[in-house]
């Protein structure tokens, strides 16, 4: 059987796996077992992070899992996340006080409509959609700078969720590629005005500054947009039960992956109900409609490496039981 290297693609250097899926189809109980495996029998220093508000990883792991790196216990190479949008949020809108307090050194705090429609934005950026998909794309952009973990692994928000969360990186870019636009429009303008008017104002230091700053925004956007679409770095792993609304969602999910050339080359039916069970009347009838889906599986993800995991008697919660997940998915123990 093959070792897990070759299974997930990590021989090739990969750091980066992402599991996605429907909302209760298994992201969680795949991507600890994956974790779990890598850190365990590969050596692998990892970190699995939830990006997901309805975070899982505490509950699995059977543990307080904070918004900082948290040792696993019993897996000496494991430590994990929990992405707090929330707090998030808080950390955001102190930086926009501290960007205000600088405005009003230099006169310019209109810019922010005052304070009070300062506090006004503060209360809407906390209850903004996407703030979910905008902080773990921040905390995704910290950790790419991490050098202390060979994998990361991401246990992703429901389909919807994810998708915005990777379709940030081009929003950004063409974001930050109009306000560079912008600001050397406004530069142009500023230089015309000096040398038409010698005293006008112009300040060269600050607006090389502020270009400095965006073009450094733009480099690290695309170095994640390339970091995402390289498959010798990054993997994304489809989650899905056997039920028709799960592929159908996933087989939606992997167009608009291809759309962001975001590789997906794997993925895991979860909750597959075992060949033992046709003794009982509704397992046979059960295991008949399975069958038809898995058909379907194969129909839209048959270029992908299928893993099924069968449906457990007990839910799936501490290392005993992701480690028989682990198991399951990528063989026996060396």
């Amino acid at each position: 059987m093959m070792g897990i290297s070759e299974k997930l693609g990590l021989s090739k250097g990969q750091r980066y796996v992402f599991f996605g899926g429907k909302g209760g189809v298994g992201k969680t109980t795949c991507a600890a077992a994956t974790a779990v495996w890598l850190s365990e029998e590969e050596g692998k220093e990892v970190l699995v992070v939830s990006t997901d508000p309805a975070h899982s990883l505490s509950d699995i792991f059977d543990q307080d899992i904070g918004s900082e790196p948290t040792q696993i216990e019993g897996v000496e190479g494991l430590k994990a996340i929990e992405i707090d949008p929330e707090k998030a949020a808080e950390e955001y809108v102190e930086v926009m006080k501290r960007v205000y307090e600088m405005s009003k050194d230099k006169g310019m705090e209109d810019m922010f409509g005052g304070e009070d429609l300062l506090k006004e934005q503060e209360e809407l950026l906390k209850s903004s959609p996407g703030i979910d998909e905008a902080a773990a794309f921040q905390k995704f952009m910290e950790l790419m700078k991490y050098d202390s973990y060979d994998v990361i692994v991401f246990d992703t928000a429901p389909t919807g969720h994810t998708l915005r969360f990777l379709s940030l990186p081009e929003t950004l870019e063409r974001q930050v590629k109009t306000m560079i636009k912008v600001r050397r429009t406004l530069r142009q303008v500023s230089k015309m005005l000096k040398a038409l008017i010698p005293f006008a104002d112009s300040d060269e230091d600050e607006e090389d500054e502020i270009l400095e700053n965006l073009e450094k925004m733009k480099k690290e956007v695309e170095e994640i947009r390339e970091t995402l679409s390289d498959a010798s770095l990054t993997a994304f792993r489809l989650v899905m039960t056997p039920e028709e609304m799960a592929i159908y969602e996933a087989h939606r999910a992997l167009r608009t992956l291809n759309h962001y050339e975001i590789p997906v080359d794997m993925v895991i039916v979860n909750k597959v109900m075992p060949k033992r069970a046709d003794e009982c009347e509704f397992c046979r009838t059960r295991r008949k409609m399975e069958e038809k889906r898995l058909e379907l599986v194969e129909k839209y993800f048959g270029d992908k490496e299928i893993l099924k995991i069968p449906m457990f008697a007990e839910e799936v919660r501490g290392l005993e039981k992701i480690r028989q997940v682990a198991e399951i998915l990528y063989g026996e123990p060396a």
